[in-house]
């Protein structure tokens, strides 16, 4: 139904991200109101989805630094814990 409006005017994700919604419902042509609710929920949740996974990998990735930096033996053969405790 707006398949060939958001072909012609969408360049991207960002594009969408950045768009204002009454921009979107005015390059998409979308006049019913719950077409123009549903649309804008599942743009906000596909974005609100990629920042919760990007969170979720930054925290892993922070957790295996401070394990790797803490247990993995330094030096002498002593895990940088000892040098704490």
């Amino acid at each position: 139904m707006y398949i060939a409006e958001c072909r012609k005017w969408c360049r991207g994700g960002q594009h969408l991200l950045d768009a204002s919604t009454n921009e979107i419902d005015k390059e998409l042509k979308i006049t019913n109101p719950l077409h123009k609710k549903k649309i804008h929920l599942a743009i906000d949740s596909m974005f609100t989805d990629f920042n919760v996974i990007s969170a979720c990998f930054t925290r892993i990735a922070k957790l295996a630094v401070f394990k790797m930096i803490l247990v993995v033996p330094h030096g002498g053969g002593y895990p940088i814990m000892s040098y704490f405790a």
